[in-house]
């Protein structure tokens, strides 16, 4: 690849910069964020000018190597709205990514020498690599942009890997029996601890994620479970008191003025609301929300037969439920027109078959960031689409169900699907 002008060179800092972009391209941009990337890209340049210019020593190219990283690992932080631990990460990758390019160059001339190779075939060559690889794990990036809280502690695994990788075969590069052989082996070898660095972004970034999650969910089950049993209690307490209340009011009707008794009955209606489905778990979550729907001025309406989810854990239910309809008044609540802050649920059975709909208007349109979960405009639930119907989800799937969320116009739509288990009654496959 000799006798190439010093302007060809700068091609590298480009490999490094399109296959770090790559990496970052789920996550949000900052405000103008191409003029933002320019100056760090224009001294990534510079630097790779240099870089190849009269062939300095290993060790230097090496020192501006890192200078072609640290710049950059800047406009990456400085272009995309992320931590700079996240543009680490991303950065870390696509100069993993990069490496692989090169030297799976080195291994394919290795069995072909005869193949004329010039710089701008390496860049082609990065470019396609980083096209490809956009194009197969392009959900899986996604899925990482969700998780936000990457573990330090794999990042700096992975980046010291990639550094110590790139080290070593400019150090190898010292050896006076430089052959063609020990060339190849070097490629394998840093092909091989690359990979292993992207193993490491990836999926075991992934894993401790998902184990936090799982952790997590676990605690809100523990704490959800908790607020069934007060919700229970306080929801026999009340249907006692508003009974009692109903029969001294009866007795009251002679002495009071009917405009006053009217006042009275009213408040009692609003908060002695009682559902009656047929599964007590289900009337619990219904009252509990049914108030805090009035609360907010929103009107929550029930069509079904609670003994129809006769199969399913009490708890299950008060979750589900209850995970759904917060979900849908906390997004009607926002409407302005009082005449669309309405959430409706309807529980159909359909054989062994469960649906249970959730439909509320919405203030602006809900984007899906995948097929079953919305992207959640809460801040604090950035990543994790919301536990919510995260949990949602675990518990269809409990039940061989599913969840489905869509948008039509201003109404925001989620079903779930239940599947009723065949065999003693109150069992499920988990």
């Amino acid at each position: 690849m000799g006798g190439l002008s010093r302007l060809s060179f700068t091609a590298y800092p480009l490999q490094i910069l399109a296959a770090s972009a790559m990496f970052l391209l789920p996550y949000p941009r900052r405000t103008h964020s191409i003029l933002r990337l320019l100056p760090f890209t224009a001294c990534s340049m510079v630097l790779g000018y240099f870089m190849f210019s009269d062939y300095p020593g290993q060790l230097t190219a090496f020192a501006l190597l890192l200078g072609i990283i640290g710049f950059t690992l800047m406009g990456m932080f400085m272009a995309f709205d992320i931590s700079f631990l996240e543009a680490l990460s991303g950065t870390a990758s696509g100069v993993s990514l990069q490496h692989i390019s090169y030297h799976l160059v080195h291994v394919i001339l290795f069995f072909r020498p005869d193949i004329p190779f010039t710089v701008w075939h390496e860049l082609s060559f990065s470019l396609i690599l980083t096209a490809l690889t956009w194009l197969l794990f392009k959900e899986r990036l996604k899925q990482v942009s969700r998780y936000p809280r990457q573990d330090p502690r794999l990042v700096i695994a992975s980046v010291v890997s990639v550094l110590i990788c790139i080290g070593l075969s400019r150090i190898t590069r010292l050896s006076r029996d430089y052959s063609s052989v020990l060339r190849l082996s070097v490629s394998l070898y840093s092909i091989t601890c690359c990979v292993m660095a992207l193993f490491m972004r990836f999926y075991l970034s992934c894993l401790a994620q998902m184990e936090m999650e799982k952790a997590l969910s676990e605690r809100i089950r523990e704490e959800q479970a908790k607020q069934y049993d007060i919700s229970k209690e306080a929801a026999d307490r009340l249907h006692i008191i508003h009974h009692d209340l109903r029969h001294k009011l009866t007795a009251l009707e002679q002495k009071l003025p009917e405009k006053e008794l009217a006042s009275m009955r009213q408040a009692l209606d609003t908060y002695g609301a009682v559902y009656e489905t047929g599964e007590k778990a289900l009337d619990v979550v219904l009252g509990e929300k049914g108030l805090t729907a009035q609360s907010k001025g929103v009107t929550m309406t029930f069509l079904g037969n609670g003994k129809d989810l006769s199969f399913m854990d009490e708890m299950d239910i008060y979750s589900l439920f209850g995970n759904l309809l917060e979900n849908a008044i906390s997004a009607a609540e926002q409407i302005e027109a009082k005449e669309k802050r309405l959430v409706s649920l309807t529980l159909e059975r359909k054989g062994i078959l469960r649906n249970i709909h959730v439909a509320n208007y919405c203030k602006d349109p809900v984007p899906l960031c995948d097929d079953t979960l919305p992207a959640t405009t809460k801040k604090a639930e950035e990543g994790f689409h919301g536990y919510g119907l995260r949990s949602v989800l675990e518990t269809a799937r409990k039940y061989e169900g599913n969840l489905k969320v869509w948008s039509e116009g201003e109404v925001f739509h989620a079903a779930v699907f239940l599947i009723e288990p065949q065999g003693e009654p109150g069992a499920c496959t988990p």
